[in-house]
């Protein structure tokens, strides 16, 4: 379970990657998901596989967006791309049709400085 940058709630990611917050029942708070996407600036997600140490690899990826916000949220554009990720590994396109494993996954969305 996450903890929501926006409000401090609880929240999970299912396995399409869709973040939902969760009420102190346990059960998904609707109110909070109307409100804001539930986010946190860093994720992890871990598969229930045990990990093997041959053939291990551990890879970083680095996408640098510059948007035109055009009256835009700033926080909406990092939850658009933090939630892009996510969608990404729940649909399974780390591995695509092969037969490797994902054991750990990361995603941090941060403001830097524009050139």
């Amino acid at each position: 379970m996450f903890s929501c940058d926006e409000c401090g709630r609880p929240y999970i990611i299912d396995e399409i990657g869709v973040s939902t917050h969760i009420g102190t029942d346990e059960n998904f708070d609707h109110e909070a998901d109307a409100d804001h996407v539930a986010i946190g600036e860093t994720s992890v997600g871990v598969t229930d596989c045990p990990p093997t140490e041959r053939n291990k690899l551990t890879l970083e990826l680095t996408l640098t967006v510059e948007y035109d916000l055009n009256g835009e949220d700033p926080q909406f554009a990092k939850e658009r791309l933090e939630d892009m990720v996510r969608v990404a590994v729940g649909e399974g396109l780390l591995t695509g049709d092969s037969s490797m494993e994902v054991d750990e996954w990361r995603v941090r969305v941060r403001e830097i400085e524009s050139n």
